[in-house]
């Protein structure tokens, strides 16, 4: 809805010489207004006139022409306004939501046929697009919600572990896709570690990263290697008989020792900022899950420094149109050195650095994002999924 009355105010209402430019829908009996032009509005006596005539419009389903406000019909609308005209075009039809659109112009103007023919003309295709506007914003808040249904409520509270976590939609298309993260507690006092991505941005995507996540909890035993987590995890995706792949990092953490166990399916290694470095962590790796049922994953092991944080994500995080994985990648561990070099300190705070790692460059983000955040110490729960200002979106 948004981008076609920006359509209307940016682009159609100079080119008609109008003043102003108003869109409304019907909602529950009453017109609401959806969009409008960023000229200032009139007096208030001049809008409730135009919201009545807007309302009668979209109630009859016929268009209004007023040629001169300074006449007997909008003489009391106008005051001491200078004269104006309206075209006032009914957005309604039988089949569709009834809404209006009303067009100011400065001055009186004189609607012959030709050009009522021409206004008419504008009102169907108007009522066409807002109501694939509001088909595609429906379907786009069920996906979103499904998304958000899938997606941890917020990461637990881990005995000496902090963590930090979000979902970052993509900047272009249906901002919904397959990318989660976890952090289930095992039972012996051990931490899993989870980063996923399903191929597709859509709402099978969110559908299919549901089930993994499911799967994965259920299969997550104290003791059980990564790689035979995945092992199993794969042969479900696998039997689901879905057209879909995913890609997915599974970790356990001991916090005590900082032992990590890791295995990987064709997903992104994970990084390790320490207080003078910042790395991959190369792990051995199999397929993707749900290519081949035979598929197996080896177990790498590791250690995590007391003042390291180990960062989970998705392709989505690095990636760029122009520079491939790997580039991109280092790219963004030079970006996380320069920033932690004139961070002044604040570059040993998780919330920080998940906060510095979430906005950059996030207007040529091109694919949606989880973003997994640990360090050993403390016991932290994270983050709810609330917005907040300033960013394209925020996430748990």
């Amino acid at each position: 809805m948004a981008d076609v009355t920006r359509v209307m105010t940016d682009l159609a209402r100079p080119a008609l010489g109008a003043e102003n430019l108003v869109l409304g829908v019907v909602e529950g009996g009453r017109l609401q207004i959806v969009g409008g032009s960023r000229v200032a509005p009139g007096p208030r006596r001049l809008r409730a006139a135009a919201h009545e005539a807007m309302a009668g419009a979209a109630v009859r389903e016929r268009p209004l022409f007023v040629e001169d406000l300074s006449g007997p019909w909008g003489a009391a609308a106008a005051g001491a306004l200078p004269p104006r005209a309206w075209a006032v075009l009914s957005l309604g039809s039988v089949d569709r939501a009834p809404g209006a659109c009303l067009i100011p112009f400065a001055r009186p103007r004189r609607f012959g046929a030709e050009e009522r023919t021409f206004y008419t003309a504008v009102a169907v295709i108007l009522a066409q697009s807002l109501e694939r506007a509001r088909l595609f914003d429906t379907q786009l808040q069920r996906a979103t919600d499904l998304q958000q249904a899938m997606l941890p409520a917020g990461l637990p509270a881990l005995d000496a572990l902090s963590a930090r976590a979000r979902y970052l939609p993509g900047t272009q298309g249906m901002q919904i896709g397959g990318d989660w993260y976890d952090a289930p507690a095992l039972g012996d006092g051990t931490a899993a570690l989870v980063i996923g991505d399903v191929q597709g941005h859509d709402a099978h995507a969110s559908a299919v990263m549901g089930r993994l996540r499911v799967a994965l909890r259920a299969c997550a035993e104290p003791g059980l290697a990564p790689g035979a987590v995945l092992g199993q995890v794969n042969r479900v995706l696998c039997d689901l008989d879905t057209d879909r792949f995913a890609t997915c990092a599974y970790l356990v953490l001991s916090p005590a020792g900082g032992v990590l166990r890791e295995a990987r399916a064709g997903h992104p290694h994970p990084v390790r900022v320490g207080p003078g470095a910042v790395e991959e962590l190369r792990l051995d790796g199999g397929l993707p899950l749900g290519v081949d049922p035979g598929a197996v994953y080896p177990t790498t092991a590791d250690v995590l420094g007391g003042r390291d944080v180990l960062l989970l994500f998705t392709d989505g995080l690095v990636e760029r149109r122009d520079a491939d994985i790997d580039t991109c990648v280092r790219g963004m561990a030079e970006e996380l050195r320069r920033w932690r070099a004139g961070a002044r300190g604040r570059g040993e705070d998780l919330d920080a650095l998940v906060d510095f790692l979430a906005g950059r460059e996030a207007l040529d983000r091109i694919d949606d994002v989880a973003l997994l955040a640990v360090r050993r110490g403390g016991s932290a729960p994270g983050r709810g999924r609330e917005p907040r200002p300033g960013r394209a979106s925020a996430g748990a």
